[in-house]
């Protein structure tokens, strides 16, 4: 559920009064702010450098091949800059080409635990998700708990956590050239200030919603609400 959702309810004629947005939880536990370079150790990876994290499928309405356009069109010009794809799917065979083309810089350890999720998190530098649809995703409130900015698509309940400059930059759907602008504007500061310069992890983190326990507790007073009325 969305902010978006509850203005197509309305538009569909349903009484504000009788909607109620519950927002996902996270885990807490598992996904919080952690220090990046023992998270790069941990995982093999190297200190130096810059990483941009991917977590979900490997799909086109996933956005996956714009991301593969705005790498491509960024690893040239920033040599430091390293891409990893957590998850699989249709596109996985199109990112083992990008790896080839690149080597050494782009990484796809497939489907992962969310405690090695929350690693990768830990280990990123920004986490990005240009989808052409959602909902309100996971994946980036469990990249906010892990205090890590977001550049993603200006699509469904995205901009509803995405409220402040320093947690990230939101783009157009089906736009590698704006998406390569905006990891290099978070990254590197290309241009103006980064975008994620003036929050660090904890209050990045800060920004996220509650955790599931909380969640839990809104639907139910919901629900028990629906049953007495």
């Amino acid at each position: 559920m969305s902010k978006g959702l509850v203005r197509e309810l309305e538009a569909l004629g349903v009484p504000s009064p009788r909607i109620a947005l519950v927002p996902n939880g996270v885990d807490r536990s598992v996904f919080a702010p952690r220090p990046q370079v023992q998270a790069r150790r941990d995982l093999a990876q190297a200190v130096e450098g810059k990483l941009v994290l991917y977590v979900g499928a490997l799909k086109v309405t996933k956005g996956v091949r714009e991301l593969f356009e705005a790498f491509a069109s960024l690893a040239g010009a920033r040599p430091d800059l390293r891409l990893t794809l957590v998850g699989g799917g249709e596109l996985r065979a199109e990112g083992e080409r990008l790896a080839t083309r690149h080597p050494g810089r782009v990484y796809l350890p497939g489907p992962l635990p969310a405690r090695e999720v929350a690693a990768w998190m830990a280990a990123a530098d920004v986490v990005t998700l240009p989808s052409w649809n959602e909902g309100t995703p996971n994946v980036l409130i469990e990249a906010m708990a892990s205090g890590r900015p977001v550049v993603a698509t200006h699509v469904g309940g995205i901009p509803d956590l995405v409220r402040h400059p320093g947690l990230g930059c939101l783009v157009p759907p089906h736009d590698s050239g704006a998406l390569r602008s905006a990891l290099e504007r978070v990254l590197y500061g290309a241009g103006e200030t980064s975008a994620g310069a003036s929050l660090d992890p904890q209050e990045i983190a800060s920004f996220a919603p509650g955790d599931w326990r909380d969640s839990a507790r809104q639907l139910l007073s919901v629900l028990k609400a629906a049953a007495l009325s």
